[in-house]
């Protein structure tokens, strides 16, 4: 899908930054309260999405988001 299409009809998009320490802190502890073994079933679905959206055409390209008009 190309990245105006996904604006189109999951819009609006915006970048994807660093992680604000409060989150990475509230991240960690979930996961450390989650155990090894959800951890790593998450890891594994994750990377099958990851897997399955590569092969459909999707792209690692980061693009910078073009503003339009209304500065959006």
């Amino acid at each position: 899908m190309a990245y105006e299409q996904l604006e189109e009809q999951h819009g609006p998009l915006r970048p994807v930054g660093g992680v604000p320490d409060e989150d990475r802190q509230a991240l960690e502890q979930a996961l450390l309260r989650a155990g090894r073994k959800a951890v790593a079933t998450l890891a594994a679905a994750l990377h099958r999405v990851a897997m399955k959206a590569l092969g459909s055409g999707y792209s690692t390209e980061v693009r910078e988001p073009e503003v339009d008009s209304r500065g959006r």
